[in-house]
C-alpha cells in the first residue's frame, strides 16, 4: 500500500490491500460505513495520542457505545491493536529517515516506555530498533 494516507473522498474506491490495512472485512456484500473509514483514518493521523471511544466518537459523530458495535462489526482489531500497528509503522519510518534517537522515536509514537517499545517494534519487524536503523535507515 502506499504511503500516503487513504483520502476520505474515495471511499467506494477501497483496494483489497487498503481493507487490509485498515483492518475491513467485507460482511455479506455489506459496503462499510463511512464512520468506520473516518474512525480508522483518524486513529492512523493520531496514533501517538491517547485514544478513547469518546474521542472517536466526536470524530465520527456517533455515540461510544454506538461505535464500538460498529467497529467490533467491521475491523478485525481492537483499537489498540490497530492503534500500535500505526505507531509501529510510523517508528519504522522515523528508524528509517531520520537520524533521532530510539527514545526520541519512541516518544514521537506516543510510547513512554522504550523497554516496552523495544519489545513491541521487536515483535513487529523481527529486530530491535537499533538493528532496524541499522539495515534500512
Amino acid at each position: 500500500m502506499e504511503n500516503e494516507p487513504f483520502a476520505l473522498s474515495h471511499m467506494a474506491e477501497l483496494t483489497t490491500a487498503q481493507r487490509e490495512y485498515f483492518g475491513i472485512r467485507e460482511i455479506e456484500g455489506e459496503t462499510v460505513r463511512k464512520e468506520i473509514l473516518i474512525t480508522q483514518e483518524y486513529i492512523i493521523s493520531h496514533c501517538e495520542k491517547k485514544l478513547t471511544w469518546e474521542i472517536l466518537s466526536e470524530v465520527s459523530e456517533l455515540s461510544p457505545g454506538y461505535l464500538q458495535k460498529l467497529y467490533r462489526k467491521w475491523c478485525c482489531l481492537r483499537l489498540h491493536d490497530f492503534q500500535n500497528q500505526c505507531r509501529m509503522e510510523k517508528a519504522a519510518v522515523y528508524l528509517r529517515d531520520t537520524t533521532i534517537t530510539v527514545k526520541e522515536v519512541c516518544e514521537a509514537v506516543g510510547i513512554r516506555n522504550t523497554s516496552y517499545f523495544s519489545a513491541m517494534f521487536r515483535k513487529t519487524y523481527g529486530v530491535t530498533p537499533t538493528l532496524y536503523r541499522q539495515i534500512y535507515g
